[in-house]
């Protein structure tokens, strides 16, 4: 049986969290939660969009940490991630077909999405096993330049705001690797 590494439990579990509420999924459609898994290697180059292509919302990863020597019988895993939304607008709060759209909107969905992130993170298991130790949040000024991520997104759709950021620190047994 092919078991899928931790590092794709976590992401999983992160868009599960989202879409798990209701307002976030009235709020961004399917067809714009950018999910970087699957069959498609990059987001579709187009600078022109729909209306309906509005808002959109990625989970990306800004850094992975090993610390080999954390543990003298295991490994320690930071695992950096971002939740970055394009409104294709500039104005923070609008009222539009009977709803509110905007950045505000969507951060507070995210943040109401993500609110019990810790425990999902903890409840999650690799090999029958808890793994995740703990989580942080990261301060949002990590927007400005994070590696490449940003760069990749930019030329093709604009506006990207990173609204929520966490770092989710695992554990594994040197025996378990």
């Amino acid at each position: 049986m092919l078991v899928k590494d931790p590092l794709t439990l976590v992401y999983e579990a992160i868009w599960g969290l989202l879409e798990a509420d209701s307002s976030f999924t009235a709020l961004v459609p399917a067809s714009c939660r950018l999910k970087l898994t699957g069959q498609i290697p990059r987001f579709p180059a187009r600078e022109i969009r729909q209306p309906d292509e509005w808002p959109q919302v990625t989970v990306g990863l800004f850094s992975l940490v090993a610390d080999v020597n954390a543990s003298s019988d295991g490994v320690v895993l930071g695992y950096r991630f971002g939740i970055w939304v394009s409104s294709n607008d500039q104005r923070l709060s609008y009222y539009s077909d009977q709803r509110y759209r905007g950045i505000f909107p969507l951060a507070w969905v995210i943040t109401r999405a993500m609110s019990r992130w810790e425990s999902a993170m903890k409840a999650l298991r690799y090999q029958g096993k808890p793994f995740v130790v703990s989580c942080n949040m990261l301060d949002s000024s990590v927007n400005v330049r994070v590696g490449n991520f940003l760069d990749q997104l930019k030329p093709n759709m604009p506006g990207w705001l990173l609204t929520w950021g966490g770092q989710v620190n695992m554990y594994f047994e040197a025996a378990s690797m």
